[in-house]
């Protein structure tokens, strides 16, 4: 049988069919999409919101996306097909925490280009405001609260410092801004039988958080004890020097001795000292009744609260009708500034009839605060009735602007009873002029129901500073 014989044309036409039938039946290769670009958050943002929609830019030849997102370089999909390039993720992100995120583009067919890995930290959260100050002591509604009670309340979670308003309105004014303790002493005594309203406002970094407004009621006022008569008060000031002689060896036996035998009614006392040596407040008022063989009433008035507290210290043998202390800060900004840490203290005893207030303090070394303790110390004065005495440590000389200032409302009793005797109180300082007469008493102006009949210095070497004794005419 003869086989089928072509030419060399009809061979070439039968390959060139084959060929392109070939070609038809091949699918066409599909093209890799663009990865995608330009996130928003850009790659390695801080502070981003916690409900951001996260978007990017689309490259060539892309149809859907994948979407990873998680707290690891290895996310999770947690959305996948998205026909636009933007994501909302269903529930705000955590605050403060690093997240990571790759946008994977499908094209045509089944081609998918992976992403870059981005990333981006959402911001801190916010911190919340302080909680409502709360648990006030005195509660709320108290009767027969002591005259001398200060107020107190439970630390506020997120406060930094607290705002005290008090009264006696139901809108109490601000006393305490700023202060960061959970306590405040009113100066002085409260008034009796009467309700006091007061609140306080918490805040910190988040804000700040007003409390309810509390209120309490003083008890009665006791009544005034029996008057005493004296054919003359006598009153005695002296700066025990932290119960140290002039020497700086410890004396308090000695100096009980020397307030005993000057036959004071009152003696104020400056730098009484709580220490390691003793508590010289009470060792004060203890031998005092063993040497005199009466009961003496002391009033302690502490200039700082720390490990050692120093302060003015009032005794006296007569009934005591009222008393208060006050704490003087020409620094509250810097607590560790002990010259501008003062305090003053007042007693009230009645002779012949007469309610008489004698009130002792210490002022600073320094000039410029010993000027800001005594605005404040006169402002107290101001509202303690006459007549009044003041005696103490006051660092200043006659001549100074801080004496000319506390004599325009009290009378210096020395000049007028002494003359021109100089009454040296202090025969070494450290301050110029050297020595000086730095330890006073004061007394009204125009009130002549306590008036100073004599005066005299007790030249001593118990302490660095002598005594001053007065003797008062009560009617």
């Amino acid at each position: 049988m003869m086989g089928h014989q072509f030419t060399t044309a009809a061979r070439r036409a039968i390959a060139t069919t084959a060929a392109c039938v070939l070609l038809m039946v091949l699918p066409a290769r599909a093209q890799s999409p663009a990865p995608a670009s330009n996130p928003s958050p850009a790659n390695g943002a801080v502070g981003v919101a916690v409900g951001v929609t996260l978007s990017w830019s689309a490259g060539s030849d892309a149809r859907r996306f994948d979407v990873r997102l998680g707290t690891t370089p290895s996310p999770p999909v947690v959305a996948r097909n998205l026909t636009t390039a933007a994501y909302q993720p269903p529930s705000p992100l955590t605050a403060g925490t690093t997240y990571y995120w790759r946008i994977d583009v499908r094209g045509r067919g089944s081609s998918i280009t992976e992403g870059p890995l981005w990333s981006f930290t959402t911001a801190a959260a916010p911190t919340p405001p302080p909680s409502a100050p709360a648990s006030p002591s005195p509660v709320n509604g108290a009767t027969s609260v002591g005259v001398t009670t200060a107020v107190s309340w439970a630390a506020s979670s997120n406060a930094t410092s607290y705002t005290v308003a008090f009264g006696t309105s139901s809108t109490p004014p601000v006393v305490s801004s700023g202060q960061t303790g959970t306590t405040y002493d009113p100066p002085g005594d409260l008034t009796a039988s009467t309700t006091h309203f007061w609140r306080v406002t918490a805040t910190g970094p988040g804000g700040s958080t007003a409390g309810p407004l509390w209120s309490f009621t003083t008890a009665a006022a006791p009544p005034p004890p029996p008057s005493t008569s004296l054919d003359r008060l006598r009153l005695m000031t002296w700066n025990v020097q932290h119960g140290l002689n002039a020497a700086k060896t410890k004396a308090v036996d000695a100096q009980v001795e020397l307030m005993a035998d000057s036959g004071a009614h009152v003696i104020v006392l400056q730098e009484v000292t709580i220490n390691a040596d003793g508590d010289l407040p009470a060792l004060y008022q203890s031998k005092l009744q063993t040497l005199t063989g009466v009961s003496w009433n002391a009033v302690w008035a502490p200039v700082r609260d720390t490990s050692t507290p120093e302060g003015n210290l009032i005794l006296t043998r007569l009934p005591v009708a009222s008393s208060a202390t006050i704490k003087i800060d020409s620094d509250p900004g810097d607590p560790t500034f002990l010259d501008a840490k003062r305090s003053a203290a007042q007693v009230a005893v009645i002779v012949n009839g007469v309610r008489v207030n004698v009130v002792t303090t210490h002022l600073a070394l320094s000039a410029t605060h010993r000027q800001a303790q005594l605005d404040m110390l006169q402002t107290w004065v101001a509202s303690i009735p006459a007549p009044r005495l003041l005696g103490g440590d006051f660092n200043f000389v006659q001549g100074e602007s801080a004496y000319a200032d506390m004599a325009g409302g009290f009378t210096d009793a020395w000049p007028v009873l002494a003359g021109t005797d100089p009454g040296y109180t202090m025969d070494v300082r450290t301050l110029s002029p050297q020595p000086g007469r730095i330890d006073y008493w004061w007394q009204e102006k125009t009130d002549a129901s306590a008036r100073v009949t004599e005066i005299w210095v007790l030249k001593t070497r118990r302490s660095d500073h002598h005594a001053v004794v007065v003797d008062v005419e009560v009617k």
